[in-house]
């Protein structure tokens, strides 16, 4: 699977540094950035998965650029057979869990009709997704200084690269973050949206969508 040139100038960019890149399809036309992963180092199992998933994402990327040609969604096996973890397309195979990737899942079923994926995870083939805040957290915190350093780094040297810019359909799926830790999103994107547009979704929860210049391109948070 060959890589944009966006997304091989990200991986050569942060090196040394080896921040998070994110998880799914780079040349997906989605891209979704969470919160923060919701893992508990303290916990044994959770410490696992975030050494092999998020400590791990650059050394994961580069090495999928290297062998770019013969490593694609299809070659990549099912993780509980093969426990060959993949950003790629992870936990390949899995049932899909309650929460933020379900939610990830409906929505991709719903834009892409996926309606017979099931219970399995299947959302990675369609979109990228990535995190505001590298630290992982059980449960969102509100006004933390550490956090908010974390997101500002993010925000100031990763997700204002010009391969997160790249995606027609931006998803900021993280509530309250935006107004706690002032993420300014126009800021990072390098784009003025027009007045958003606000959609009740359920009672007490709406979602706005901000559309650029160019009608094929859009904003949701």
């Amino acid at each position: 699977m060959e890589y944009s040139n966006e997304f091989k100038d990200l991986i050569a960019r942060i090196e040394q540094t080896k921040d998070f890149i994110g998880y799914g399809n780079p040349n997906a036309k989605i891209l979704i950035i969470g919160k923060e992963e919701a893992l508990d180092i303290e916990e044994e199992c959770d410490k696992e998965i975030y050494e092999i998933a998020v400590k791990s994402n650059w050394e994961l990327w580069k090495k999928n650029d290297l062998y770019a040609s013969s490593i694609t969604p299809d070659s990549i096996p099912v993780w509980k057979d093969s426990k060959d973890f993949n950003p790629l397309y992870p936990w390949k195979g899995d049932e899909l869990p309650n929460g933020t990737w379900k939610n990830y899942q409906e929505l991709i079923n719903h834009l892409y009709g996926e309606a017979d994926a099931g219970k399995m995870t299947t959302f990675h083939q369609y979109a990228f997704i990535t995190e505001f805040n590298d630290s992982p957290s059980k449960t969102s915190k509100r006004k933390v200084t550490e956090v908010q350093q974390r997101i500002t780094h993010r925000c100031k040297n990763i997700l204002n690269h010009p391969f997160y810019k790249s995606f027609p359909i931006v998803i900021a799926a993280c509530g309250h973050y935006v107004k706690d830790y002032n993420i300014n999103l126009e800021d990072i994107f390098n784009q003025k949206y027009i007045e958003p547009e606000s959609v009740k979704i359920k009672k007490g929860e709406w979602i706005n969508i901000h559309r650029k210049d160019n009608p094929l391109a859009e904003l949701i948070h």
